[in-house]
């Protein structure tokens, strides 16, 4: 049966001199565990110093864990970009890895950013019961 896991970021750390080398505290350590079908949810949390999410995307010669078809692919939720939720692909591999990027802005006043963070999606290699 699938699942819903949700990620929250607890923390950032923007670095202004290179923002790719930004970084985010996520509650499940940047290394998501899920199965096909499974949902994944990133949500800010409060305090954390992010502002908005404007991008979730993969990586660069990383495997796609969500798609096709592209209606998977992670979006923002509820017409805002504080929450975004993609679904699994049913039939990605066993055992895939994606590495992804978040892509994010402050929540000072004006935002700063973009920033960028790259945790990973793991499938598990076995269905979890």
């Amino acid at each position: 049966m699938a699942q819903n896991y949700n990620i929250t970021i607890t923390a950032s750390f923007p670095n202004d001199a290179n923002p790719a080398d930004s970084s985010l505290t996520l509650d499940d350590n940047g290394n998501t565990y899920a199965d096909p079908g499974d949902q994944i949810t990133w949500k800010i949390g409060t305090g954390s110093g992010v502002g908005r999410i404007s991008a979730i995307t993969d990586d660069a010669g990383s495997t796609d864990v969500f798609g096709p078809p592209s209606s998977n692919e992670p979006a923002p939720q509820g017409g805002g970009s504080g929450n975004w939720r993609g679904t699994i692909n049913s039939g990605i591999a066993r055992g895939s890895i994606e590495n992804y990027t978040i892509t994010w802005y402050t929540d000072e006043s004006p935002e700063r950013g973009p920033y960028s963070f790259d945790p990973k999606i793991s499938i598990n290699p076995t269905q979890t019961v």
